[in-house]
Order: structure tokens, then C-alpha cells, then sequence
């Protein structure tokens, strides 16, 4: 029962307040609006893993490993593919092109209202990769992962990965179609990782680069 409870909590409750909460930052005046909401992230996050590792009684970092098939195999590696040309290149290209530097500027724009766009919010920043990395690796691919497979669902490894990746990426709606999309590539590309390697270490490590390139690219448009 403590474990359905924990899902409502994070899948429902804590959602529910995102989405109210992000809706008021988009209509904040106040300048530490996204400052606040950098520290209730960090509350929440690592409030539910503590909630997690302390009432849970799913097994914490199950060394978990299974053998993917050629189709899942070559699905992870055009994971890998369209993370490497959809977001690494870009990060890369800002450095050396001022056009693709103004094109990134634009978009990048549209989701100032969360992103870090002073000095002190950079600063601040630097927790929010390390957080989200680390208890979003804990809770999709550690516990969910375990959950599904656990009574009364009872799924396959494979069926589980499969569902806790559309959890990950439907929980990333705020930042539209697109980014739902793009989450649940990173998801699936993470999972595979987690079961192949029995380790959440990469998947956390990946992670944790993926988020840190807002930092990135907020800090080379700050001139623009």
C-alpha cells in the first residue's frame, strides 16, 4: 500500500502542483519568482527520494541487468543517434556560429520564464542538473521500474521500461510536444543503459549532462 501511496504522490499530487506552479511563474513580476522555484524543486525532488529510501519496501538500486533483442537494441542506438544530433551538436555549434547562436537565442526565450538568465540564477542553476539527474534516475528507473514489476502488476522488465518511459516523458509536458518527444527518447536511451549496464550510475551521469547544456547555453547567450 505505501508504494501505491508514494506513486499518487509523486505522479499525481506533486503534478498537479507543478503545473499551477509553473503557470504562476509565467505570470510572476517578482525577479526571485524562478529563484523560489529552483528551491521547492530541490525540496520536492529530494524529499520524494528520502520519502523513497525510507518507506518503500522495493528493494533501493536493484542491480538489475536483462539482454535486449536486435530491435530493441537498435532502437536504443537511434536513441543515442538523435539525443547526439538533436542536442549535442546545437550545444557545440553555439560556440562557433553567431547565427546559430541567435536561432538558439529565440527558442531558448521562450522558456525564460524557467531558465536561468542572470548571474545568480546561473549560479543556483547548478544544482538543478545535479537534482534532477540523480532523484528523476532514482524514482523512473530505480523505483517505478520496480514498482510495475511488483504485485499486482506483476509486468515484464521489458513491458515496465516500456510504460515508465511514458510516465518520463508525459511528466515533461510543460515544455510542450516536442519536448515530451524528446524526453521519451532520452527516457528509453536511459532505461536500456540501466538494464544493460545493471547500474543507475550512467543513466545518472547522462543525465545529468543532458540538463546541465541549459546551463550551458544560458551562459554563452548572456552576451547576445
Amino acid at each position: 500500500m505505501i508504494n501505491h501511496i508514494l506513486v499518487f504522490l509523486f505522479l499525481i499530487v506533486v503534478r498537479i502542483y507543478v503545473f499551477f506552479d509553473t503557470k504562476r511563474l509565467k505570470e510572476a513580476i517578482d525577479p526571485a519568482a524562478k529563484e523560489k522555484t529552483y528551491y521547492k524543486l530541490f525540496a520536492v525532488y529530494w524529499g520524494t527520494v528520502i520519502c523513497l529510501m525510507l518507506f518503500s519496501d522495493l528493494p533501493h538500486f536493484y542491480p538489475y541487468e536483462i539482454f535486449f533483442n536486435i530491435t530493441w537494441t537498435i532502437l536504443a542506438y537511434l536513441a543515442a543517434i538523435y539525443i547526439f544530433i538533436n542536442q549535442v551538436i546545437p550545444v557545440i555549434l553555439i560556440s562557433f556560429s553567431s547565427k546559430f547562436r541567435e536561432m538558439t537565442s529565440a527558442s531558448f526565450d521562450k522558456k525564460s520564464y524557467v531558465f536561468p538568465t542572470t548571474t545568480r540564477q546561473r549560479y543556483i542553476f547548478i544544482i538543478v542538473p545535479i537534482t534532477v539527474g540523480i532523484c528523476e534516475e532514482i524514482i523512473f528507473r530505480g523505483f517505478l521500474f520496480q514498482y510495475f514489476q511488483a504485485s499486482p502488476y506483476g509486468l515484464s522488465a521489458l513491458l515496465s521500461l516500456l510504460i515508465c518511459t511514458v510516465i518520463f516523458g508525459l511528466g515533461h509536458y510543460q515544455q510542450g510536444l516536442s519536448g515530451i518527444v524528446e524526453t521519451l527518447i532520452l527516457g528509453y536511451l536511459l532505461g536500456f543503459l540501466y538494464l544493460v549496464t545493471g547500474s543507475l550510475l550512467l543513466p545518472i551521469i547522462i543525465h545529468i549532462l543532458y540538463d546541465f547544456k541549459i546551463l550551458y547555453i544560458s551562459h554563452k547567450l548572456k552576451n547576445i
